[in-house]
């Protein structure tokens, strides 16, 4: 059974720079990764933090906790062991004193180490060391080191303020982009050979670029700036090629990615974004050929195959596109994505029969996708076939609960042709046979399934008017007004059936 340890900021017994606070809380948040790395070990670090008058903050104590205190807070975590200290930094060495206590027995050890900063992946592996005969006092042969970080303290201190600032972001501190990121530029600029340390800027990069704008764009500016600071680190280029990916700039993509495809070939992992930017700029030859340079590496590697697909399609080569989609079903079979893109593949060289196949397997899938029931949809409405079309995109609403833009779109698909069809002399004769009450019944349940979406309510109204029901119908058009209250349409249209009441 492993093993809970809670590791918790040390104590800062003597007044300190702002630094000290960082440095109080990431030196034993860095040891409770590592400590993770062990499977006899469940390490976590819990950050004291203080809601003020400004919100929240991250705070370190004055001074050292009790044993008793964190054995409460231990219990609180369900924690085996907790380890506290306290830290004195000084110009060119630091005294740690760890504090270990047992939940249970509340038994407490102590351990001070002293040990130079210009040494200080020595000195956290020293750490390290300590901790784990503590916790783990009859492990053998097991040793942990810290290579990961940088051997010039110079680095390493703005490294862990910058996750420092990362921390208090994160519990809803006040923190500019511009205070993480200038903590991981001066780290790597004073260590240019840590690639440890570009990378962790380049993953926080990455967690800003990929959000909403304009947000994202803070991510964007760092990888920029980190390519003009390291332009010969691949992954940079890569990274950076990724967000402008996210952000539809296939110039952009093209240019970086190519950059980092040149700097390491081998080491690429982004053939696919790259060969969507050739497909989206029509260099469909130059798509192509990535692509199997990246098969050639790994022959059934999903995203290369999706991307060939596609590729392959907008080249009208559809057998070929087929058959990379049917590779695809085989390898993720609970993809409703690839049953979608097999079936509109067969649709386009007229194996109507076969893509139906496809959709409804598509249908069935654990991971439903929009475009199976919208092109299955299209499919049945091109060959008449109206009663199935309702079933398919109601099937799609209901399968789609936790996409709501999807399922409007279906639902609005929907809508819009039970309304085609209340206004036609003809409907089809199937839904004619079906009568006025079976449309009635269907936006109903359409309305109770999706009460969000007006439109339904509006056509559901139309229909209680033909069908007689006029106070019904006034009911659903009061519910959409109170949502869109000017609108003269809606109100046209109320006092019509108000009129017409006796």
């Amino acid at each position: 059974m492993r093993k809970r340890v809670l590791l918790v900021p040390w104590s800062l017994p003597q007044e300190g720079e702002p630094p000290m606070g960082a440095y109080a809380r990431q030196i034993p948040r860095y040891l409770s990764l590592r400590l993770e790395a062990l499977e006899a070990v469940e390490a976590v670090f819990a950050p004291f933090c203080l809601e003020g008058e400004d919100g929240p903050q991250l705070i370190v104590s004055g001074q050292t906790q009790t044993a008793e205190e964190l054995c409460e807070i231990g219990a609180q975590y369900e924690a085996d062991y907790v380890i506290g200290g306290h830290l004195v930094v000084m110009e060119t060495d630091a005294e740690i004193g760890l504090q270990f206590v047992e939940v249970v027995s509340g038994q407490e050890t102590a351990r001070t180490i002293i040990g130079s900063l210009q040494h200080c992946r020595e000195l956290f592996t020293q750490l390290l060391s300590n901790v784990l005969e503590e916790v783990l006092p009859t492990a053998q042969g097991v040793h942990l080191t810290c290579d990961d970080l940088s051997p010039r303290w110079e680095a390493t201190a703005p490294f862990l303020a910058a996750l420092d600032r990362q921390l208090a972001a994160e519990i809803g501190e006040a923190v500019t982009p511009e205070e993480v990121f200038e903590g991981f530029f001066a780290a790597i600029v004073r260590d240019p050979t840590w690639e440890e340390g570009a990378e962790q800027l380049i993953g926080t990069a990455l967690d800003y670029g990929l959000q909403a704008p304009p947000v994202a764009a803070v991510g964007i500016h760092v990888l920029e700036r980190l390519v003009q600071e390291r332009p010969q680190m691949h992954k940079a280029w890569e990274a950076l090629g990724y967000l402008y990916h996210a952000d539809g700039r296939p110039a952009d993509v093209i240019r970086v990615m190519e950059q980092a495809f040149t700097l390491a070939p081998q080491a690429f992992n982004s053939h696919h974004r790259l060969s969507a930017a050739y497909r989206q700029s029509q260099r469909f030859a130059e798509a192509e050929a990535l692509l199997r340079v990246g098969l050639t590496l790994e022959a059934d590697n999903i995203p290369l195959l999706n991307e060939l697909g596609v590729v392959l399609g907008e080249c009208e080569r559809h057998e070929e596109s087929a058959a990379c989609f049917r590779r695809l079903v085989e390898l993720s079979p609970i993809s409703g994505a690839f049953h979608a893109n097999l079936g509109i593949t067969l649709q386009r060289v007229g194996r109507h029969g076969e893509a139906e196949e496809a959709f409804v397997n598509g249908m069935r899938a654990l991971d439903p996708h929009w475009n199976v029931y919208v092109n299955y949809a299209e499919l049945l409405e091109e060959q008449a076939r109206y009663l199935e079309w309702v079933q398919v995109l109601f099937e799609g609403i209901r399968a789609l609960d936790e996409q709501p833009e999807e399922r409007i779109d279906l639902a609005t698909r929907l809508v819009d042709g039970v309304h085609k069809w209340t206004g036609d002399d003809s409907p089809p004769p199937e839904v004619q046979a079906k009568g006025l009450s079976w449309l009635v019944g269907l936006l109903e349940s359409l309305v109770e399934m999706l009460p969000e979406h007006q439109s339904s309510w509006v056509v559901l109204s139309e229909l209680y008017r033909l069908d007689g029901r006029a106070r019904q119908a006034l009911e659903c058009l009061l519910r959409v007004e109170a949502s869109d209250p000017d609108n003269i349409w809606l109100k046209i249209h109320i006092n019509s059936i108000k009129a017409s009441l006796p």
